[in-house]
């Protein structure tokens, strides 16, 4: 193991001196935030039986995901899950409705709400390459409980020109069996937060923000030999590439 020895005072300064950039967070949404705080109405829903969901496009990646999320029908301390799906192109649709296939991304768990309607995210972080991408909800699956709820309606004024309407996924669970896709009429809000990809060298963790946790991440992937660590690309993991990351995060961004 690397042991690097930097003292208090100098680990503050380069705190200090470093300058810190916030990556502007985009938004790809179907509707705009309205009506929260409802105890009944219409909605879409989210649960074991339907997937249900929305279809963006990113053309100004790539990207990071912050987090997903909705506005969502009190669901009485049920859980859902988010689930991002890589597509073809905008009526593309999973490879498999169950959402086992290669083409999901990457998947969360979070609660609802729990009296009324609410507007909730989860934590989310992937990398967004240009393309189409579907982001679903329901549950039964990947951890969440069976009854999820639903996502909120909406006002139709609330819902952002030219985005693609909520989409439905039909599982074969179901009476009914396997259906869909099934395009809804009823707006809602389903959201997906995202920041550019850092550029900065210093943004160690690449969260947009240069600031003490990029110092303390690479001195972790240092003393840990993390191939990350080789701040210099030199092939090897020396003093050297502390030094040169020393320098780039005392200069900032």
């Amino acid at each position: 193991m690397i042991r690097i020895a930097c003292p208090l005072p100098l680990v503050l300064s380069l705190v200090v001196a470093a300058g810190t950039v916030q990556a502007q967070t985009v938004e790809f949404a179907r509707a705009t935030l309205a009506g929260a705080g409802a105890s009944g109405g219409s909605g879409v829903a989210a649960s074991n039986w339907f997937y249900s969901g929305w279809r963006f496009e990113v053309t100004n990646g790539p990207l990071h995901t912050t987090d997903i999320g909705g506005h969502f029908s009190a669901g009485f301390g049920s859980t859902l899950f988010g689930a991002l799906v890589r597509l073809t192109g905008p009526n593309d649709d999973p490879d498999t409705f169950t959402l086992t296939s290669p083409d999901v991304i990457a998947t969360t768990v979070f609660p609802v709400p729990g009296n009324v309607s609410a507007e909730v995210s989860a934590p989310f972080d992937v990398r967004l390459d240009n393309g189409w991408y579907v982001v679903l909800f329901g549950g039964g699956a990947f951890g969440a409980s069976e009854f999820g709820g639903g996502l909120q309606g909406q006002p139709a004024d609330s819902a952002i020109p030219g985005a693609q309407n909520i989409i439905t996924y039909r599982q074969p669970s179901h009476p009914a069996g396997q259906g869909g896709p099934f395009l809804q009429g009823t707006v809602c809000r389903v959201f997906v937060h995202a920041v550019p990809e850092s550029t900065c060298a210093a943004d160690f963790n690449d969260d947009g923000v240069v600031d003490f946790f990029d110092y303390l991440d690479f001195v972790n992937a240092l003393a840990t030999l993390d191939p990350s660590a080789d701040f210099n690309d030199d092939g090897s993991i020396d003093f050297f590439d502390y030094l040169d990351f020393v320098q780039a995060f005392s200069d900032g961004c």
